[in-house]
């Protein structure tokens, strides 16, 4: 299987965000959806992504809604998302499954998420099991709840 890569890119012009909508559908009828948390956690859940993905055919993509704050405009984010995308593409350089990154800009991290996702998706976050409640398992919790399937993976 070849290795392709594709980038789309969408902002959010108000904190609802309402009309950004899913991005355009993958080739695949079954997308796994990655979400970006830190490199190293994502690194860990693409890794276990591609795992899931082995055997089926299916895409993956790498969600990543970036917050820009309010005294800044949305077309200028504090880190250039070529930045971010040029990050993403030297690790997947050698992935054989084909995997979009899809960076988004918003204000709101959740509505964003939450408007990128078709209904049922499968997401894997990346990040260690903790006795405290985080950020992202209350988002993994919102996104069971719009019955979404979510995985963790740990970093090893």
């Amino acid at each position: 299987m070849t290795t392709r890569r594709a980038f789309h890119q969408e902002d959010t012009r108000q904190a609802g965000a309402a009309e950004c909508g899913p991005a355009q559908a993958a080739p695949h009828s079954f997308e796994i959806v990655v979400l970006f948390t830190t490199v190293r956690e994502t690194l860990s859940a693409l890794q276990a992504a591609g795992r899931l993905a082995q055997g089926v055919a299916t895409g993956i993509r790498l969600l990543v809604p970036q917050v820009v704050p309010y005294p800044l405009p949305l077309d200028e984010p504090p880190v250039p998302s070529g930045h971010l995308i040029r990050e993403f593409q030297l690790v997947l350089e050698d992935s054989q499954l084909e995997t979009r990154i899809d960076v988004r800009r918003c204000r709101d991290q959740w509505q964003t998420i939450h408007n990128a996702l078709r209904p049922r998706s499968v997401l894997v976050i990346g990040g260690p099991r903790g006795w405290w409640p985080s950020k992202k398992y209350r988002i993994a919790a919102r996104l069971r709840a719009d019955g979404h399937q979510v995985i963790f993976s740990s970093p090893e």
